[in-house]
C-alpha cells in the first residue's frame, strides 16, 4: 500500500487507509505500507496507535516545497530593515533586499512548477526509489496506490513498464473527473492525459462513490467498466465511545462536525433567513459547529446575516470526542454546496453520522450523499436549492422529531455496507479475483 496520508499524518483520508490495513490484516493479508517520514500538513503522534502492530511501515523522505517556501519568506522578512539607509535604498542603490510582496510573482512561478501536478509532487523521486527497491527485493500479490495526492500514482507508470505486478489505483477523491479541472487549458490537458495513462496502466481502479465511478467511465471511454469498482469510505465501529446523556452539543437543535467551507454556507444562511422572516427568530434552529476555525469570509457572512448566536463554534475536538459528540446530538447536520459538480461528494463525516444512532438532516444535491442518507433510513435528504423549500422541510423535520411524531428507522442491512469489516471483505473479493485472473 502506497499512501501519503498515513499516521502520523492526521487527515480525513488517513482513516480510510488505516481501516483498509486493519481489516485486510484481519482477513490474513500481510501488508507493507510505504508512506512519508515527515509532512507539511497536520501530523499527530496520537493517531500512530491506529496502525495495527503487525503492519510494516516504510517511511521515505519527501521534498515539501511549501516548507521550503515558508522558510524563505521568513528569511526575507527577517532581512527587512526599518531604516531605508540601512537597506541599501539610498541614492538608487541596487542592494535593496527582495521583499515578499515583490517576490510574489516569482513565488507564483515556482508554485506552478514545483507543485505540478499537485503540492506533494516532491515525493515522486523518493517514492519511485523506495518502491523500485522493494519490488525488486520482494514479491507482492498486489500493489495499491491511494490518492490524493494523485502524483502518488505516477511512479507506477514507469515501474509497470519494467516490473511485473498487479497494480490497484484507489481514488479517495476524484482527479479530473468529475469537475475537478483547472482553469488553464494546457494544465487541464496535461492532468487529463496523466489520469488517462494511470487508468489505462492500472489493473484495477477503485472509486469512492458510485457517481465517481460513472464519471470515470463517462470521461474515459477507453476504460472497461469491468475494471472500475466502488469501495466507499466507511466507519470503524471500534471508534465508538460511550454516549453519555447531555454534554457538548446536546442542547443544540443541530450539530455539525468538521470544517465549514464557504460554498456550503449561502443556502443554509438563506434558509435560516427564510425561517426567521416567516416564523420569527425563536424558530431559527440553533446550530453548534465542532471543527477548525472557519475562514474570515465565513465568519463575516454569519455575522452580517445576524446569526452569530444561532451558529456557534466550539473548540476543535479529537476524532474520538467528535464521535461522542455525534452520539449526543439531537440532530446531525450535513451540508454540501449547491450544483451538479457536487453530486458525487460524500463527506467522510457522513459515515460516522450513519452509525451514531442520531437523526441526520442533509441539505445536499441529488446525488450519492442523498441516496446514502435515504437508503440507510437515518434521516432526511433535502435536495432543493430553493431556501423556502429547504426551510419548510427543515422546520417540519425538526418539529416532528421534537414532538416524537417521527423517529428515523435505520436499515441495518444498508448500514452494514458502510462498516469497515464489510468494505474490507468487498475489497478482498476484488483483489483476489484480479490476482487469480
Amino acid at each position: 500500500m502506497v499512501a501519503y496520508d498515513y499516521p502520523p499524518v492526521n487527515s480525513a483520508g488517513m482513516y480510510r487507509l488505516v481501516s483498509m490495513t486493519k481489516y485486510l490484516q484481519a482477513l490474513r493479508w500481510d501488508i507493507t505500507v510505504v508512506t512519508v517520514r515527515d509532512s507539511f500538513i497536520a501530523m499527530s503522534d496520537g493517531v500512530l496507535s491506529l496502525i495495527p502492530q503487525e503492519t510494516r511501515v516504510i517511511r521515505t523522505k519527501t521534498v515539501e516545497y511549501f516548507r521550503f517556501k515558508r522558510r524563505v519568506v521568513e528569511l526575507l522578512r527577517r532581512g527587512q530593515k526599518s531604516d531605508p539607509a540601512e537597506s541599501g535604498l539610498v541614492n538608487g542603490g541596487v542592494s535593496r533586499p527582495v521583499r515578499p510582496r515583490r517576490a510574489g510573482a516569482l513565488f507564483q512561478l515556482f508554485d506552478d512548477l514545483m507543485c505540478f501536478p499537485d503540492t506533494r509532487a516532491g515525493w515522486f523521486f523518493p517514492l519511485l526509489t523506495a518502491v523500485w527497491k522493494l519490488l525488486r527485493k520482494e514479491k507482492f500479490d498486489v500493489v495499491l496506490s491511494s490518492s490524493p495526492p494523485h502524483s502518488a500514482h505516477l511512479p507506477f507508470l514507469f515501474l509497470k513498464k519494467i516490473l511485473a505486478f498487479k497494480w490497484v489505483v484507489d481514488f479517495r477523491d476524484p482527479w479530473t473527473a468529475p469537475n475537478r479541472m483547472t482553469s488553464r487549458k494546457l494544465s487541464r490537458w496535461i492532468h487529463r492525459s496523466m489520469e488517462s495513462m494511470v487508468l489505462s496502466s492500472a489493473d484495477i481502479v477503485i472509486a469512492n462513490t458510485p457517481g465517481n465511478r460513472l464519471a470515470i467511465l463517462d470521461n474515459f471511454s477507453n476504460i472497461s467498466a469491468d475494471k472500475v469498482h466502488v469501495v466507499t469510505n466507511g466507519f470503524d465501529e471500534d471508534h465508538y465511545t460511550p454516549a453519555a446523556n447531555g454534554g457538548a452539543g446536546a442542547d443544540a437543535d443541530l450539530v455539525y462536525t468538521g470544517y465549514l467551507y464557504y460554498p456550503m454556507l449561502p443556502l443554509f444562511l438563506n434558509t435560516l433567513k427564510h425561517i426567521r422572516d416567516s416564523l420569527g427568530e425563536v424558530r431559527v434552529p440553533r446550530t453548534i459547529v465542532f471543527g477548525p476555525r472557519p475562514s474570515d469570509r465565513v465568519l463575516r457572512e454569519i455575522a452580517s446575516s445576524g446569526f452569530e448566536d444561532k451558529i456557534v463554534y466550539r473548540d476543535r475536538v479529537s476524532y474520538a470526542e467528535s464521535v461522542r459528540v455525534m452520539r449526543q446530538a439531537r440532530c446531525l447536520l450535513l451540508l454540501l454546496p449547491v450544483g451538479d459538480e457536487f453530486k458525487t461528494w460524500v463527506p467522510s463525516k457522513l459515515y460516522a453520522y450513519l452509525f451514531s444512532t442520531r437523526p441526520v438532516l442533509a441539505i445536499v444535491p441529488d446525488g450519492d450523499a442523498a441516496r446514502i442518507v435515504e437508503d440507510t433510513g437515518v434521516g432526511i435528504a433535502i435536495r432543493s436549492a430553493d431556501p423556502s423549500v429547504v426551510a419548510e422541510q427543515t422546520v417540519g423535520f425538526l418539529d416532528d422529531l421534537k414532538a416524537g411524531r417521527i423517529a428515523p428507522e435505520p436499515n441495518t442491512d444498508e448500514l452494514q455496507k458502510y462498516s469497515w469489516p464489510a468494505l474490507a471483505d468487498r475489497l478482498q473479493g476484488i483483489l483476489v479475483h484480479e490476482i487469480e485472473s
